[in-house]
């Protein structure tokens, strides 16, 4: 990555930080390829914002009712979502506990 966009991607996270003070900061970690394997990799920050996030028990998930069937679809049996029409799918994404965070995504090439 460009060292003036990591500059600016990093004045951009510094920003947000002193404007929200009380908001939590979460890293959202991309990887290109790691292949299972274990390790410490060097990153870099790529773009920081402020969203609301679930953790469900498989992923990060952001904010967007454009995720809403995804994000439903995860936190049941694929069985149990099937059954579900457009207003009850988004009665349960409406019924999640959503956090409002400063999201860091850092970028990892290996």
């Amino acid at each position: 990555m460009d060292d003036v966009v990591t500059l600016v991607n990093t004045q951009d996270l510094l920003k947000l930080i002193d404007e929200n003070p009380t908001l939590q900061m979460i890293p959202m970690v991309k990887l290109t390829d790691i292949d299972d394997n274990e390790g410490n990799y060097y990153g870099e920050f790529d773009q920081s914002f402020i969203a609301d996030y679930y953790l469900s028990k498989s992923k990060m998930w952001i904010k967007d009712e454009n995720d809403m069937d995804d994000v439903v679809m995860d936190m049941m049996p694929y069985d149990e979502y099937e059954l579900l029409n457009d207003e009850q799918i988004k009665q349960w994404y409406d019924s999640i506990k959503w956090t409002k965070a400063i999201i860091t995504s850092i970028r990892v090439e290996v």
